[in-house]
């Protein structure tokens, strides 16, 4: 897929996916899918609502926080800590791309108000809004923060969101084993192109901000759910959304509400077949899913000694990108 380029070496953006692309129903139900330029979204009827979401205009105080979709009660962890940490008002729901679905025009989102703005979405990482994607001149880069969530307990938790019981998790997974290995459907068959590239996109991205990018970090749910790692993580988190002074005992309610909400939100693993988790073992892991988020499947806090012994310098953005073909059904 050709992109316009931000940065020399970076491709950002589709450009072959004008606004009179096709849309096609994927499936029905509640809330339907459908395929658009290569990618299965949710509730995504007119194309028109992506592209208000990819023109919002970003801000350098800007906090995106991406999950992978379904998130249920998974996000709640981390929206809470930017808010209690930034004050940021959070100006989305987290949904593929905001509710331009309610509000066509945006006319009613409160875009343009003063103060810090915190979005959630479950876009994968080359359709999050272009002037996130490429830093606009003269201006700081924004901050983005991805949850990173081992792979079994997304797959259970994905399936008891959608009502799917003992026999919905097989075909579930195999549809995002099929993303990752392009078997079946491939990335058309699980939403913003399946676990393994939401991963992948947004991990590449580290380190990206000196070349045009935005800042992104990594949060493990993980390590939030882990009485013993929360407090850690959360100082992290603090670290990159800017907060110097940071000291435990000042956010102390927030992060037990965050260890609480993050534990309640796990999917139970024990759901699985012995099979079934082998196969997540082996598919979501190196070399098909970046180390960088392999690591925080772990509830050690063992990723940065392992980044500097193992992985050398960073990957440009893009080196995990996956390009689906437009128009595949």
């Amino acid at each position: 897929m050709a992109g316009k380029k931000g940065v020399e070496g970076f491709s950002y953006v589709p450009n072959d996916c004008p606004l009179n692309s096709t849309v096609q129903l994927a499936s029905g139900g509640k809330k339907a899918e459908y395929f658009f330029c290569g990618t299965r979204f949710v509730a995504v009827k007119n194309p028109t609502w992506l592209a208000n979401f990819r023109a919002i205009a970003a801000r350098p105080d800007d906090v995106i926080f991406a999950t992978q979709p379904p998130a249920g009660k998974a996000k709640e962890a981390g929206l809470g800590l930017i808010k209690a940490f930034t004050g940021a008002r959070e100006v989305s729901g987290h949904t593929e791309f905001y509710d331009f679905e309610m509000d066509p025009s945006g006319s009613g989102l409160n875009l343009e108000a003063p103060g810090r703005r915190l979005f959630g979405t479950h876009v994968s990482f080359e359709w999050l809004p272009t002037s996130v994607l490429s830093t606009p001149a003269g201006q700081s880069p924004c901050k983005v923060v991805m949850l990173v969530r081992e792979p079994k307990e997304y797959i259970v938790a994905a399936n008891d969101f959608a009502g799917g019981g003992a026999a919905g998790i097989d075909p579930l997974l195999e549809r995002h084993v099929g993303a990752a290995l392009g078997s079946g459907d491939g990335e058309m068959g699980a939403g913003s192109r399946g676990f393994a590239a939401f991963t992948n996109g947004y991990s590449a991205a580290l380190g990206g901000s000196g070349n045009g990018g935005p800042n992104v970090f990594l949060l493990s749910q993980t390590h939030l759910a882990n009485p013993s790692t929360v407090e850690a993580e959360v100082a992290r988190l603090a670290a990159f959304l800017g907060i110097l002074d940071y000291q435990e005992q000042m956010y102390e309610d927030a992060v037990s509400k965050a260890q609480s909400s993050a534990a309640t939100a796990l999917g139970s693993v024990g759901k699985m077949t012995a099979e079934q988790a082998e196969t997540a073992d082996t598919v979501f892991n190196e070399p098909l899913v970046d180390q960088r988020a392999t690591c925080f499947y772990s509830s050690t806090m063992a990723c940065e000694g392992m980044w500097r012994r193992k992985l050398g310098p960073w990957p440009r953005l893009g080196d995990y990108r996956v390009t689906p073909s437009v128009g595949q059904t």
